[in-house]
């Protein structure tokens, strides 16, 4: 279901900070939105989000007008904070180790769909450069993971 963003009420969250959400929003225009939000029908017909807020946000922001939602109806507040909680905890951060290999997959697609050709030690400075942008990372850093995953 699409619910309009601007539709939808933000009730108190318990995340203070959102992070860098311009690139979310960036992300979701080009990309398209890979999660939906989650929100509650209120007896008044209105929507609250329950989970979600950062992509909301960024859609907001991105001035992106129609998000998919799922929706949920009949919850207590306490239900609501309990399944915003539950999004947030039930993460998993990539090991090391997985880190690296999406990296090196990065590095792979990026030089597939706009460097092909001879490579220099595996890397050109342009699929560098471009991956720790995108990441927000150093290009030494991203250099020094890429080597560990040839490795």
């Amino acid at each position: 279901m699409k619910l309009r963003a601007s539709d939808i009420k933000i009730p108190e969250r318990i995340r203070i900070e959102y992070g860098d959400l311009a690139d979310l929003g960036n992300s979701m225009k080009l990309k398209g939105q890979l999660q939906t939000i989650l929100v509650h029908h209120e007896p008044d017909s209105t929507w609250e989000l329950i989970a979600g807020a950062r992509r909301l946000l960024a859609c907001i922001q991105a001035k992106i007008e129609y998000v998919e939602v799922l929706t949920r109806e009949g919850l207590s507040p306490l239900d609501k904070r309990e399944l915003e909680i539950e999004e947030n905890i039930r993460r998993k951060d990539f090991t090391f180790v997985e880190e690296v290999r999406w990296k090196e997959e990065l590095k792979n697609i990026y030089e597939q769909r706009h460097l092909p050709g001879i490579f220099s030690s595996g890397v050109r400075s342009g699929s560098l450069s471009a991956i720790a942008s995108k990441l927000h990372e150093s290009d030494s850093n991203v250099d020094r993971d890429l080597e560990l995953a040839q490795g």
